[in-house]
């Protein structure tokens, strides 16, 4: 009965250790493929994915506010990351879905989209916070410089490499 327990208790073990490890195998990869890419046009911009379909078209929805407070409105573009295009947008929800600048728009969904996380976004001194995944919230951080170093309150992080931090569960 002992070793039963002692079996279980293994298991749990390394099925919580492999969660881990994908989590950080995901922003290593997230960041040996773009740890040099200049955020800066997306200054003051939100992304996130609202879902993806087995033919690698996402709902990718724009907020004109990093802060997820979406004040002025969400832009949803619906975006195939294979051929790098845009099927469809849908303005509606923006409070001036008129005057907006599509073109620019358009450009900053497609991008997000190549980038293959689930959320990012950029605040007004272009510190970068990005989410590799749906279910763990804030995963990586790059920060513009040492001067504007603030992690989110309650939770540990981690330098691992340049301004690049990662959150320690």
């Amino acid at each position: 009965m002992k070793n039963i327990h002692l079996f279980g208790l293994l298991v749990i073990v390394i099925i919580f250790s492999g969660c881990l490890n994908r989590q950080q195998k995901a922003n290593r990869a997230f960041l040996e493929e773009f740890k040099n890419t200049d955020f800066n046009h997306m200054r003051n911009v939100g992304f996130w994915i609202r879902g993806c379909n087995l033919s690698d078209i996402c709902y990718v929805l724009v907020c004109s506010d990093h802060s997820n407070n979406c004040p002025q409105g969400t832009y949803i573009a619906e975006v195939d990351r294979k051929t790098k295009s845009i099927i469809s947008r849908d303005c509606r929800l923006l409070k001036d879905s008129i005057s907006f600048n599509k073109v620019k728009f358009d450009s900053l969904a497609l991008n997000f989209a190549s980038f293959r996380v689930h959320s990012l976004s950029v605040d007004s001194l272009s510190n970068v916070y990005l989410s590799t995944s749906q279910d763990q919230g804030t995963t990586l951080i790059k920060f513009v410089d040492t001067e504007h170093i603030t992690f989110p309150k309650n939770e540990k992080w981690r330098n691992i490499e340049g301004l690049w931090y990662e959150r320690i569960d």
